[in-house]
């Protein structure tokens, strides 16, 4: 009966609420970073949604169960401190610290950490496309000083053996559809929509 009960009792305690010190948002110093503590003891990265459960001991240590890994950590000084484990990375800082955050922060933090992320994809395709294009124009300059022609097919220039072995597609782009006609400017769309032009002499 006394191991019913005990058994009941860390039940309880396991499944208990988190006390409010330790709740909300926190968002890390220095960096655009936001994690959020809930009651049922989980603790969610807000920039990807990664949750685990946080396990609080007396002490308030923690560890943080994720299900890519178990990351520790603990409170102190009404702050959160999150042990840098990047693997491979600097071991400087020991700690990430966060502060507490509201709603209002933690909102317009992640819509401009999402805004900065999809301009610099955006700058990632359209930069890779410009390559393309530019080993396409130089492989057409190429065919038609060889063939002394001004029109050449796709299939022409893109193969084993010939001018260019391959043109991988960066973003779901349709290089088919361009006129390959000496001097015809290209404008390329993908399929995330970014739109990329390259003049041509």
């Amino acid at each position: 009966m006394r191991f019913l009960y005990a058994s009941l009792a860390l039940c309880t305690a396991a499944f208990a609420d988190l006390p409010s010190q330790y709740c909300g948002d926190w968002l890390m110093v220095n960096a655009p970073v936001a994690v959020h503590v809930a009651s049922d003891g989980t603790m969610s990265l807000l920039n990807n949604g990664e949750t685990g459960k946080l396990i609080l001991n007396k002490d308030e240590s923690f560890v943080w169960e994720k299900p890519s890994h178990s990351q520790s950590g603990r409170f102190a000084e009404g702050k959160l401190f999150l042990k840098n484990d990047q693997p491979g990375g600097s071991v400087w800082p020991e700690f990430y610290e966060f502060r507490r955050g509201d709603k209002k922060d933690v909102a317009q933090m992640l819509e401009s950490t999402r805004r900065q992320t999809q301009f610099l994809h955006r700058a990632v395709i359209q930069k890779s496309i410009q390559n393309n294009l530019r080993q396409l124009d130089a492989a057409c300059s190429q065919f038609f000083l060889e063939k002394g022609a001004t029109q050449v097919a796709l299939s022409d220039l893109i193969g084993e053996g010939k001018y260019l072995k391959k043109l991988p597609l960066v973003d779901g782009e349709d290089y088919t559809i361009l006129d390959l006609t000496q001097g015809a400017a290209w404008k390329v769309t993908t399929k995330s929509g970014v739109i990329v032009e390259y003049p041509r002499h």
